[in-house]
């Protein structure tokens, strides 16, 4: 496959514009029965991309119906959707990326054979290389597009190939943040595996609101922050650099939502909070900074989502999401 490099603002729009214009990219479209969405006035879904655990797959999804979908027969626990219109999935055993047009597997990397290790989490870099978690042997790679790995990073974490590593991200300072379940720990690590910062629940002792079980994802934010979910614990929280608490979001205060899981999420740049909450009774929804539900999702057909993107106007530190123009989120180079 030829390299993609260069992934700039003008490509991002332009794939845009196809998704929400383009029919004719959808040709997989088909009605969601059962599909149940509701809204505060006329406000519109925005167009999906679901990381669905039960289902084992990555869906699209608009207008509240799923118009395209990817068997990994893994579970699925992340995903992006690229500027070439491509998606990009780790898939437990590999990460592959997937031609939209005709599911086609076009770029893969698969870890070494005989080594105990799990893939759940990916990012794709500005410099068109991919960020991967490796958990089990606990180290971050960068692999370009040819598969040659361009940086590892080794980190020491507890918990083996299945709980020792979950979602992982770089930042654009060029540290890495790393969740470790087995640990209920977000660490933050230096390009050489040093750690900077350990967030336990230890942070949270003065917010009896937070509950942990375990931790899911980790984000970091525009601001400096990192927004962090709990898993089973139902909880999501803003924590700066300081260690203090800035925001929090609980089953308690949505209680319409009914969530029993936190776990993906994403900002937006109106400052909302688009939110998976795997097998919640609503288990995808948005909501703004002061816990006014927007809209809320469920449809059977996706299963129970741990991860969700909206598609544009989105400036969280996602690489491949919308960034507008003179903004400076993203991820490491």
């Amino acid at each position: 496959m030829r390299p993609e490099r260069g992934w700039g603002i003008g490509r991002i729009r332009i794939v845009m514009m196809v998704i929400l214009i383009g029919n004719a990219s959808w040709s997989m479209e088909k009605e969601s029965a059962g599909a149940t969405a509701a809204t505060n006035g006329d406000v519109r879904i925005p167009p999906l991309l679901v990381s669905s655990y039960s289902k084992k797959a990555t869906f699209i999804v608009v207008d509240g119906k799923v118009v395209w979908e990817y068997q990994t027969g893994k579970v699925c626990h992340d995903s992006w959707a690229l500027p070439n219109g491509n998606i990009l999935i780790p898939s437990v055993d590999r990460v592959i990326e997937v031609a939209r047009s005709d599911k086609t597997i076009v770029w893969k990397y698969e870890p070494p054979e005989g080594i105990p290790v799990e893939i759940h989490s990916c990012q794709p870099l500005q410099n068109g290389n991919v960020l991967i978690g490796e958990s089990g042997p606990n180290r971050l790679i960068e692999v370009d597009r040819s598969g040659t790995i361009r940086k590892e990073v080794k980190v020491t974490l507890n918990g083996g190939a299945h709980l020792s590593m979950l979602i992982v991200r770089k930042t654009k300072d060029n540290v890495y943040l790393v969740c470790c379940p087995h640990e209920t720990a977000v660490y933050v690590f230096d390009e050489n595996g040093k750690v900077r910062r350990k967030i336990t629940p230890n942070e949270t002792v003065g917010h009896p609101e937070i509950k942990w079980q375990m931790v899911h994802s980790v984000r970091p934010l525009a601001n400096g922050n990192l927004l962090i979910s709990t898993s089973y614990g139902g909880s999501f929280f803003e924590i700066d650099p300081e260690n203090k608490i800035v925001w929090t979001l609980t089953s308690h205060d949505i209680s319409e939502i009914g969530l029993k899981y936190a776990s993906g999420c994403q900002r937006l740049a109106n400052g909302n909070l688009v939110v998976s909450g795997y097998d919640s009774a609503y288990p995808i929804f948005e909501i703004t900074p002061d816990k006014k539900v927007v809209w809320k999702y469920q449809n059977p057909e996706i299963g129970f989502p741990t991860d969700v993107k909206v598609i544009e106007n989105a400036v969280d530190v996602k690489m491949l999401d919308i960034v507008q123009p003179g903004q400076t989120e993203g991820g490491g180079k």
